[in-house]
């Protein structure tokens, strides 16, 4: 048996203010190949989340009514605050996981975005390709570096969508998104400047109809969505970061009436760029 990890807060050992963070990952590891009844005891769970990815063999994970659940190559078991974890292996199979421990106030929002809001979550697709993130947070956490919570949310956040993306189907090109980038890149740097689908579709060197459908299919926007989600959440950001005024900011994103620029973001936020700043 194998076994690789890492801690920044041991067994439950984690202080309350870190569950005031977004998010924060408590411990990863990799078990590899093992040869015995390994696994985890905890009637009353923990207080974090726990991820398992099971790469080979099975898990089996004890229910209250005494049955068991198998949980295979390929698939995922959550484990959520206060929830039992009991779950052993057979030593015959020599089975192999990963896991992470997390927790934070968005930590429930981001496993409902990539769809690993389930107890057992199967997937068809190999972890292989997507839990070197896992050893990734192992380092971060072992040599400490500035930043190193930071950089470890970064890796699971960034693994987590892999997985997601994998398990969708999801077909996007890699020479798709290459096309579009004239456009997004102006879209992004270019904010006050009035540019058209037909001018964003010469940039990219394709007819409006093209850039259109190319664009919806490795975004999931229509280019104008995207343009203004971009834009509001620039404005956001200006107006809690910075002292300019909102007209101000109302021209640094592209809208020369600031009364319209107010209309603009109170319905995409429901709220005022006035409260916002106030918040």
């Amino acid at each position: 048996m194998n076994l690789v990890q890492a801690h920044i807060y041991r067994g439950d050992s984690i202080p309350p203010e870190a569950h005031t963070k977004p998010l924060f990952i408590s411990s990863c590891g990799h078990y590899v190949e093992l040869n015995r009844e390994l696994g985890a005891i905890r009637p009353e769970g923990r207080s974090d989340y726990q991820l398992l990815f099971v790469t080979e063999g099975y898990i089996y994970v004890k229910n209250c009514d005494g049955s068991e659940t198998p949980i295979g190559a390929g698939s995922i078991a959550v484990f959520k605050p206060g929830m039992r974890q009991v779950y052993l292996c057979n030593p015959q199979e020599n089975t192999s996981y990963y896991w992470v421990h997390f927790g934070g106030t968005q930590a429930e929002s981001l496993l409902e975005q990539v769809g690993l809001s389930e107890r057992f979550c199967y997937t068809n697709i190999n972890f292989e390709d997507n839990l070197s993130s896992v050893y990734n947070m192992i380092s971060e956490i072992r040599l400490r570096r500035k930043n190193y919570e930071l950089q470890c949310c970064l890796h699971f956040c960034t693994m987590l969508n892999s997985i997601c993306r994998d398990n969708s189907g999801a077909s996007t090109s890699d020479s798709d998104i290459m096309r579009l980038m004239p456009a997004l890149n102006a879209m992004e740097r270019q904010m006050q400047t009035p540019y058209t689908i037909e001018d964003y579709a010469k940039m990219c060197l394709m007819s409006s109809c093209h850039f259109m459908h190319i664009f919806k299919k490795c975004t999931g926007f229509t280019a104008m969505q995207y343009k203004n989600r971009l834009t509001m959440e620039r404005a956001k950001y200006l107006l809690t970061h910075s002292s300019m005024s909102v007209a101000e900011i109302a021209l640094a994103v592209g809208f020369e009436d600031s009364a319209y620029f107010s209309k603009k973001f109170r319905s995409y936020f429901g709220f005022s760029p006035g409260k916002c700043r106030k918040a």
